[in-house]
């Protein structure tokens, strides 16, 4: 037996510089993910968005070819700034019934006989002041409303109020062009 020398026993775990080194690469990977997911999560509330509006306009070009305006139903009936999309014929609620967006949300922006804008307006949620326009041309334009001068609330509606927009039947000029990828 050897005196002086003492034996040490390691315990089974993980010692503190470990768990903090592990820590870190955590926080590092949660900081870049997070803004790609918020980043994936808008794209996914505008592809909605985008889709339900494509659905009208394939609704709409159904109508022009029966009555040769956008802005006639078959009956007689008019379509005026304000309508719902679901008073178009062949589109229901249902189908613009969506996770992000409800069938309120969608509305006809502008119409005459030869143009059309479409636009989902969200009021509330997730997309509360996304705002997302379809010309007849098959533009999309987006942007929040945070992003213009005097920050309207969402629920007061859009800030050129009822009916259509000043700039109808063309782009809007705050809008950002949109192509899905």
């Amino acid at each position: 037996m050897k005196i002086g020398v003492s034996v040490r026993t390691r315990r089974p775990g993980f010692t503190l510089v470990e768990l903090l080194v592990v820590g870190m690469i955590v926080a590092i990977l949660a900081a870049v993910a997070v803004p790609l997911f918020r980043g994936n999560r808008e794209s996914a509330m505008i592809t909605e968005a985008v889709s339900a509006l494509g659905t009208a306009r394939t609704a709409l070009r159904v109508l022009w070819s029966e009555t040769k305006a956008y802005d006639r139903l078959p009956n007689g009936e008019a379509l005026a700034p304000g309508d719902p999309l679901h008073k178009i014929p062949g589109l229901s609620q249902d189908a613009l019934q969506g996770r992000y967006f409800a069938p309120q949300d969608y509305s006809i922006l502008a119409i005459g006989p030869n143009h059309y804008q479409l636009q989902a307006y969200g009021r509330t949620g997730d997309v509360a002041g996304l705002v997302v326009i379809l010309d007849q041309d098959g533009n999309f334009y987006r942007t929040r409303l945070s992003e213009l001068p005097g920050n309207p609330p969402p629920s007061e509606g859009p800030p050129w109020g009822p009916g259509p927009p000043p700039w109808a039947p063309g782009p809007p000029p705050w809008a950002r062009p949109w192509r899905p990828r």
